[in-house]
């Protein structure tokens, strides 16, 4: 079934008020997930300081090279409650933030969809990059 143009309007109406929408969740989201990625440094920078600080019964490093350093801090942070649950929250915020880009992507292609609809019926012009690039040839 053709959609008549009023049809074309009011789509075209309620997806910029849509991607409005989701422009404005996709802000939120971003905003909320900051501070939870600097609570993630923190604690990280936290168990790697004890990391480096931790000395045997000699006074030598007790984790004395980046590998070691680096196996222990993995191993700290994922016996950790609190960073775990930070973790999940910032994976829930992307794939949040993952539906939305995708949803504004959707957006976008049936807009320009519509548009083209609505050139084609109207006979406007449809001008290319090269168009606009060979006009001065």
């Amino acid at each position: 079934m053709e959609m008549s143009n009023k049809q074309i309007e009011k789509e075209l109406l309620e997806i910029v008020e849509k991607r409005k929408e989701l422009i404005l969740k996709k802000q939120t989201l971003e905003i909320d997930i900051r501070p939870l990625r600097e609570k993630i440094r923190r604690i990280q920078n936290e168990h790697m300081k004890t990391i480096l600080e931790a000395t045997d019964s000699k006074g030598k490093p007790v984790y004395s090279n980046e590998q070691k350093r680096r196996v222990e801090l993995t191993y700290r942070t994922n016996n950790d409650e609190n960073y775990n649950s930070l973790k999940e929250k910032i994976e829930t915020i992307n794939r949040e933030l993952s539906d939305v880009i995708t949803e504004l992507n959707y957006l976008a292609e049936k807009r320009e969809s519509l548009l083209l609809v609505v050139m084609l019926r109207t006979g406007t012009p449809l001008k290319t990059f090269f168009d606009e690039k060979d006009s001065s040839l």
